[in-house]
């Protein structure tokens, strides 16, 4: 028998990082759907956002996140809660 000429692997796998087009197309074929696309960072539509850090006492905190995990919060959505209600109150009383 005849041996059969192969191509060399480095002929059929392309060597190096796909393009991010290219990997949209391998999803796309793969979910047999139209690839989903990032927006770009100036396309984002969200409320800007801005990091707090608090230095806290230790025994405050424990009873923050005592509460916080009695209600099922995280201690961040607990704080944004007690705020956001905070001002919610506030501004009825306006």
């Amino acid at each position: 028998m005849a041996k059969v000429a192969r191509p060399s692997l480095q002929a059929t796998v392309r060597v190096g990082t796909p393009t991010a087009k290219e990997v949209e197309e391998l999803a796309e074929q793969i979910h047999n759907k139209s690839a989903l696309t990032v927006p770009a960072p100036e396309e984002v539509t969200e409320e800007a956002m801005h990091r707090l850090t608090l230095d806290l006492p230790k025994p405050l905190l424990e009873t923050i996140r005592a509460e916080a995990k009695k209600r099922r919060y995280t201690i961040k959505g607990f704080l944004l809660m007690l705020v956001d209600n905070y001002f919610e109150e506030n501004a009825q009383k306006k």
